[in-house]
C-alpha cells in the first residue's frame, strides 16, 4: 500500500490556484474568525436589498432576510471563508432583490 500523497499548495501559483477555485475545487486555508459587522462589503448586499446598514440585524444562525420589516439577519461570526459567506448570503436573499 502506498501512503497517502499530502498535497502543497505552496507551490501552485497564484494564476493555477485562481483556476482551481473557478472549478470549484476548494483549497485549505486557515480557519479565520470573520466578524460580519466589519466586513465593507456588508454596505454592498445591503444596497442590494434597498436597505441600510443599521437594518442588519446579527442575531441568526445563517443569513436570512426579513422582507416584512426590511431586517437582514446574519451571524455574528463566521468562520467559512469570506467567499462562502458571500455565497451563502447571496443564496439566501437573492430573492428578495429586484
Amino acid at each position: 500500500m502506498h501512503a497517502p500523497s499530502v498535497f502543497n499548495t505552496q507551490s501552485l501559483s497564484e494564476q493555477q490556484k485562481a483556476h482551481l477555485v473557478a472549478m470549484g475545487i476548494s483549497l485549505y486555508e486557515p480557519v479565520k474568525q470573520i466578524v460580519l459587522a466589519n466586513q465593507a462589503w456588508l454596505d454592498d448586499v445591503c444596497k442590494l436589498l434597498n436597505i441600510k446598514v443599521e437594518s442588519c440585524v446579527f442575531d441568526a444562525i445563517k443569513p436570512k432576510f426579513d422582507d416584512d420589516t426590511k431586517t437582514l439577519h446574519l451571524p455574528p461570526i463566521s468562520y467559512q471563508s469570506e467567499a462562502d459567506i458571500k455565497k451563502l448570503i447571496w443564496l439566501n436573499v437573492r430573492q428578495f432583490i429586484s
